[in-house]
């Protein structure tokens, strides 16, 4: 009876934790799904980058001009908006 508060405590934040990871699969899944060439993404490895082809199960991204790389669809990991050169700060 005293590891009845422990268990339910343990319970609950097994649910959340699920909760969360299902909702972060679902957004991956929609982006996904709506990438289309031309659109501006970034990879789960940080590299940013421009949608050229979509495929299957791999997208062709171009990441400097007349430079392409094919990766997963498994690594995107959202779209940005426009890439373009910060401005210096003043």
């Amino acid at each position: 009876m005293e590891s009845l508060p422990i268990l339910i405590v343990a319970v609950v934040l097994v649910v959340l934790l699920l909760r969360r990871q299902r909702r972060g699969a679902a957004e991956h899944r929609r982006v996904v799904e709506a990438l289309e060439p031309g659109q501006e993404i970034v990879t789960r490895f940080g590299l940013f980058g421009r949608v050229t082809e979509v495929r299957e199960h791999d997208v062709l991204v171009e990441i400097a001009p007349g430079t392409v790389v094919r990766i997963s669809k498994l690594a995107v990991a959202s779209q940005v908006g426009p890439l373009s050169n910060p401005k210096p700060p003043r």
